[in-house]
């Protein structure tokens, strides 16, 4: 990758040119409780814009991602990824390559992100776990990270193939193998979907969910064999209509409180005679057990449900809430009835809810919101386009890391003046490289690296930048 290095600097002086018309949306919200109890928030701010080539005068599109954390405490946010580019020719601003953000994943036991990216030429497509290399190939495709149900180390990866029929599969990956190792697959088949329930909740039981076709599924040990939780679910929910397929992202909507035994499953069921969808709400108060299933529509009075993105978050084992569209939902008896208690200006792309609180965060396309006893609180907005630009530093610089001393996570932040080629390592005392924390392009302005000393042991430590030809090393200590 580091060859068009340069490239991507001048599309990035480029894209500069005054008049360019820009598009950003804020979409992906996640978060995790921290060891403080605090809210730790994570989101994708998205960037589109229009532009002109100078050398041809033809216009086009290009697009960047960016992962954004903000603690809730301080409502401070730090850039912790730019995950999605478009490389440009300079001569005739053709697409050259790209790298796209597919998934990514926060972990409540640590500030550790894992993302997968997708970088794709004119001759071969290359997928990235962080930035280590995965596969190249053009016959599969990485769908999403899974966090894994049993371990705070290791995380799964959906995939699905696409020589002959379509097959999706689940893989174990861990940072602690090499390069393009995995554990054994778990399940293969064309109609799989799978869901770990969120870590904002601990369990002790490591129950998770798997979808095959329009059977539920559920195990306690990925390498054994798994019980039914609901066969045939469009029958159980309607037995009457027998065009109904489970649709939409479904298999993602399966919620736990911290009521161990009870579970909430949202389910898009879509008729193919009609193409109407209607959501549904299965609850089970016996850990998903095939005999304690209930179901009950909801949506039915709520103006084109069906044809709005849905989002869900729970609260406690009674307060529920969701999203249709630019209005905010809540129920407050378990999921039996339904209210609106908010609509905003811009559509609604995420949801998180503080365990057993009162307090809901709530992603628009334009703004975040804290929504606590029904009042919401804007606390962070996409600046307007009349608004000026966050100021970029005028050279590169290496801060001093955050906490220090620290165990085992401290955060290191550096200042790029403009986009470059840059290299963020982690050496001993004796000079032998410990990790690499960033080999890739990053932005202007300030970026923050989140670094997992887990594995290593106490001691004193170097951190060197490498940047736009500066080269800058500080100390940290790492105390257990």
């Amino acid at each position: 990758m580091k060859t068009f290095s340069t490239l991507i600097i001048f599309i990035s002086l480029l894209c500069s040119v005054p008049g360019n018309s820009q598009e950003i949306t804020l979409q992906r919200l996640r978060g995790f409780e921290d060891q403080n109890s605090v809210t730790q928030l994570y989101y994708e701010r998205l960037e589109t814009q229009n532009y002109e080539c100078p050398t041809t005068g033809s216009k086009f599109n290009g697009f960047s991602s960016h992962i954004y954390s903000l603690n809730s405490a301080t409502l401070q946010d730090s850039l912790r990824i730019t995950a999605s580019r478009h490389h440009l020719h300079p001569n005739n601003c053709e697409l050259v390559d790209s790298e796209t953000l597919r998934d990514f994943l926060t972990s409540s036991y640590n500030s550790t992100l894992r993302r997968i990216t997708a970088y794709r030429s004119r001759v071969e497509q290359v997928w990235f776990i962080n930035s280590k290399t995965f596969g190249v190939n053009y016959d599969f495709n990485l769908l999403r990270l899974i966090p894994h149900p049993f371990t705070n180390e290791a995380y799964l990866m959906e995939y699905s193939t696409f020589h002959g029929l379509s097959t999706k599969a689940l893989y174990f990956e861990s940072n602690q193998y090499p390069e393009g190792e995995s554990y054994d697959t778990f399940v293969e088949s064309r109609d799989l979907y799978f869901r770990h329930l969120e870590s904002s909740i601990a369990r002790e039981d490591s129950l998770s969910f798997f979808i095959n076709s329009d059977t539920l599924y559920r195990t306690n040990d990925l390498n054994q064999s798994s019980e039914i939780s609901l066969e045939n679910v469009t029958q159980f929910i309607n037995p009457a209509n027998d065009s109904l397929v489970i649709t939409g992202w479904s298999h993602l909507n399966i919620y736990h409180t911290n009521n161990s035994n009870l579970i909430y499953w949202f389910v898009d069921l879509k008729d193919s005679q009609n193409d109407s969808v209607q959501t549904y709400l299965l609850k089970n108060s016996a850990k998903g057990d095939i005999d304690n299933w209930e179901v009950s529509p909801v949506f039915t009075d709520i103006e084109n449900a069906s044809l709005n993105t849905h989002y869900y978050s729970v609260s406690s084992d009674s307060v529920l809430f969701a999203s249709v569209g630019t209005k905010l939902l809540r129920s407050v008896d378990a999921g039996s009835n339904f209210e609106s208690i908010l609509t905003f200006d811009h559509r609604i792309t995420g949801l998180y809810a503080k365990p057993e609180s009162d307090i809901l965060y709530v992603l628009t396309e334009k703004e975040l919101f804290k929504v606590e006893n029904g009042q919401p609180t804007s606390i962070k907005q996409v600046p307007v386009s009349n608004e000026e630009a966050p100021e970029i530093p005028n050279a590169v610089s290496l801060k001093q890391n955050y906490p220090n001393p620290f165990n085992p996570t401290t955060t290191i932040e550096f200042e790029l003046d403009k986009s470059t080629f840059t290299k963020l390592t982690v050496f001993d005392l004796l000079g032998r490289k410990v990790q690499e924390l960033v080999n890739e392009i990053r932005p202007a302005g300030i970026n923050a690296i989140q670094f997992d000393a887990t594995n290593l042991a106490s001691g004193v430590y170097l951190y060197r930048l490498e940047a736009n030809g500066v080269v800058q090393t500080k100390r940290l200590t790492l105390i257990k």
